[in-house]
């Protein structure tokens, strides 16, 4: 997937499109910073969340954090291996790193707030 296409918030979740439905998860600068991932708190499917509203919580060796809607939308799915076996995160690429799923009508609206991958990452790497 090209890294233009994914989209990103100040509070480090992605985004990105793929078959009308919207990924979602965490990007590989938080998980650097964190550590090794050694828990992962996800919602059930089928719930709703909007923009900004914490739907789960990461936990590591450093520090736990909380995980924010970057876009409003329905769970249509969990990345269940991810739960399972959370330093997955610590060696996966951005696109396998997603925790949900969600369907969405918000998209285009709540993009607006969302910077895409690359100055995402140049702006953090300055910034550390």
């Amino acid at each position: 997937m090209p890294q233009n296409e994914i989209l990103c918030a100040k509070s480090h979740e992605f985004v990105y499109k793929k078959d009308n439905v919207f990924y979602i998860g965490v990007t590989d600068i938080l998980i650097n910073k964190l550590g090794k991932i050694l828990a992962v708190e996800m919602p059930e499917t089928g719930e709703i969340y909007t923009k900004g509203e914490i739907f789960g919580f990461l936990e590591s060796q450093e520090a736990a954090c909380e995980l924010f809607m970057p876009v409003t939308g329905k769970i249509e799915a969990v990345n269940t291996s991810i739960i399972e076996a959370p330093s997955k995160m610590n060696t996966n690429s951005i696109e396998e790193n997603w925790l949900i799923i969600i369907s969405t009508d918000y998209f285009n609206e709540d993009k607006k707030d969302l910077i895409c991958y690359n100055r995402y990452k140049s702006e953090n790497l300055i910034s550390n």
